[in-house]
């Protein structure tokens, strides 16, 4: 009785067996480019051919026989990537989980050096750390296991919160638009030192020293765009308007000494306006999609913005120092600011309905709202009514200017085009809290519950965005030139 014919053994075998098709029919080796030329997700890399020995091309077209072959080609033959989205860590030339020159895969890189050149990925964190710190002591307030404590809360939100995620922000962007080398391990470590030393202040009870501290790190931010601006190329000059917010966080812990309200004004308001109103036209224009005009068309509206804020934000600190008017000087940043957002075209909603461009639009035009409808409210109610600029403009900015971030160097720039479901969540729920938060002092024998579940609401707001998008700072980047 005779025996069923053997079937060829299923292993690599050498290029020097039979490499023509009609062997490749009669059950002999054929080349793995051939063998897989029906499978679009697997692209070999040039090496040398690898044959496999196997009865017919066409057994390839099983689906369980293409699991099997690809996991063999990818676990065992270094040299081969699979070119789908689904795999995150290729292998190189040498077999090593590494990206290939020219690849679209991710790069393993120490954390350390990824903080070195994206500050952002160790400041975020600590920003954030501080504003939840900052408002829980709100909420601790509204159930009675806290004092009241204003000076507390101004200093873990203003200088913790905005003033470290701004710094994290202003060292990634630097960075990359001057195009110079990543920042040294020293003036790194010289950064944290200062800011966790920033954070831990409020507990050593010395106003001198916390205000040596602030000034120390913004002044010291500010020394380092000085060294990046001589050596890189130039960025876009509303991005110059960094440098002023920076000397006025510099100079507003020692003014503050004297004159409490002017340099409550210069941190609160002079920085951050002067930064959001440097950025905005630049990275707002992006968050926003908005078409790149030509560097001729832009460069007398960048000029115009420049020459706007430096004016009107100079001038409305002149007024707030000489003239007695607490109207004015808010009526002045206000319509700067909206002088702004006008000639750098960021007055027309975005065209996408994306929740990442829509809100970010509003924190926009939140900033001059609360400004102006601080300047026409009575003095009492002035500073809840500020809040309409710090939680819906700053708090919300912050928010989906990390986001963009965040994504982008992240790996996760697909994330840009699309919506983000979880940025509703967050992005309703820091509505929700500015609006409690302005609605407390009308509210009565209610105001401090009122505050409590505004403070509640914040923080839930940056617990979804956390939980959603907070993993992406642990990640590695896309090859430079998917990052923008």
């Amino acid at each position: 009785m005779n025996s069923p014919p053997s079937r060829p053994p299923s292993v690599i075998s050498s290029p020097a067996a039979n490499g023509s098709r009609n062997s490749a029919r009669k059950g002999g080796s054929i080349p793995i480019s051939a063998a897989c030329a029906s499978l679009p997700f697997l692209k070999p890399s040039p090496i040398s051919p690898i044959w496999i020995s196997s009865p017919r091309p066409r057994r390839f077209v099983n689906s369980s026989a293409v699991r099997r072959i690809s996991s063999l080609i990818t676990n065992n033959i270094p040299g081969f990537r699979i070119a789908s989205p689904h795999m995150r860590y290729p292998r190189n030339n040498s077999g090593n989980l590494a990206a290939d020159s020219g690849s679209a895969g991710f790069v393993r890189t120490p954390f350390w050096t990824l903080v070195r050149s994206e500050p952002y990925r160790l400041f975020f964190p600590l920003g954030f750390f501080a504003g939840l710190s900052g408002i829980s002591h709100w909420v601790f307030f509204s159930f009675g296991k806290a004092p009241w404590d204003v000076p507390l809360h101004f200093f873990l939100q203003i200088v913790g919160y905005i003033g470290l995620t701004a710094a994290g922000f202003l060292g990634t962007v630097f960075q990359r638009l001057t195009q110079t080398p990543p920042m040294k391990s020293p003036t790194l470590l010289l950064f944290l030192l200062l800011a966790l030393f920033l954070l831990s202040s409020p507990v050593l009870q010395n106003a001198t020293i916390t205000a040596g501290m602030i000034s120390g790190f913004f002044l010291l931010l500010f020394l380092w765009i000085l060294s990046r601006l001589r050596s890189g190329k130039r960025p876009p000059p509303p991005l110059l308007l960094a440098l002023p917010g920076l000397l006025c966080a510099g100079a507003a812990p020692i003014i503050r000494f004297r004159y409490s309200a002017l340099g409550t004004d210069l941190f609160a308001q002079g920085f951050v306006l002067f930064l959001i109103s440097g950025t905005a036209p630049v990275v707002g224009r992006r968050i926003l999609e908005m078409p790149a005009d030509p560097p001729v068309k832009m460069k007398p509206r960048f000029l115009a913005i420049v020459t706007v804020a430096l004016t009107g934000l100079s001038l409305s600190f002149f007024l707030q120092c000489f003239v007695s008017t607490p109207t004015a000087p808010l009526v002045l940043r206000a319509v700067t600011f909206v002088t702004v957002l006008l000639v750098a075209g960021l007055h027309k909603p975005p065209s996408a309905r994306c929740p990442q461009r829509l809100f970010f639009w509003l924190s926009l035009w939140f900033v001059p709202l609360g400004l102006a409808a601080a300047a026409a409210t009575p003095p009492p109610y002035r500073p809840s009514v500020l809040h309409t600029t710090f939680i819906g403009g700053y708090s919300l900015m912050i928010l989906f200017v990390a986001l963009r971030v965040i994504t982008v160097h992240g790996g996760r720039k697909y994330l840009v085009d699309r919506p983000f479901a979880p940025a509703w969540i967050f992005g309703l729920l820091l509505l929700a809290s500015m609006f409690f938060r302005v609605a407390a002092p009308w509210t009565g024998k209610n105001y401090i519950r009122f505050l409590g579940t505004a403070g509640v609401l914040w923080i839930t707001a940056h617990i979804v965005f956390l939980a959603s998008a907070g993993r992406f700072l642990l990640t590695k980047p896309l090859t430079e030139s998917s990052v923008s």
